[in-house]
């Protein structure tokens, strides 16, 4: 596991600043008597602005699961997460989706897994879903080695390498391979 485990690298997203408007001019008339009306000058168009990302407000706290797999469960409760030395793993106990099917009734609705081999997406069985654990807190970066979490609102749970593969789950997204 040292390609997931050997190092720690930190979780940095920002928020984005919003450009500042160029100042608007206003052409002066031309005082001969031949001129006309005088023309506008047109007015620019708005500037967008950035949409800010993901904030990260505390943390990054670092695991250690060497006593064992640490297990950590959303506010919620609907979202449950294992750090191991092998795997990072998810499961939702409830989603907005459909699954695909390919798990029993007795599965959660929802699983993704991270390791060496990449990410893979299990039938978790719902007995397996811990009902008393610490909270796996929102917008707070999760580190386990070289792999960070990040649980935010509407977006799920990310989880990822810094070579980018990873996956992300939520209620309301199902789970995707990254990148």
């Amino acid at each position: 596991m040292a390609a997931i485990w050997g190092g720690s690298s930190l979780l940095a997203r920002s928020v984005g600043a919003s450009p500042t408007p160029a100042p608007t001019t206003s052409a002066a008339p031309d005082p001969s008597p031949s001129a006309e009306k005088p023309t506008p000058a047109p007015t620019p168009s708005p500037v967008p602005t950035a949409t800010p990302s993901p904030t990260v407000v505390a943390g990054p706290i670092t695991l250690s699961p060497a006593a064992g797999a640490i297990d950590m469960v959303s506010a919620t409760g609907n979202l449950w997460c294992r750090f191991s030395e092998e795997e990072v793993r998810c499961a939702m106990k409830a989603a907005e989706y459909e699954d695909a099917g390919q798990c029993s009734d007795a599965s959660l609705p929802a699983a993704a897994s991270l390791t060496d081999a990449g990410v893979a997406f299990p039938c978790v069985p719902a007995v397996e879903f811990p009902f008393s654990s610490p909270v796996l807190e929102r917008d707070v970066a999760y580190v386990l080695g070289d792999v960070q979490c990040l649980l935010t609102e509407g977006a799920g749970v990310t989880c990822f390498r810094p070579d980018g593969v990873g996956f992300q789950l939520g209620a309301a997204v199902p789970p995707v391979a990254l990148p």
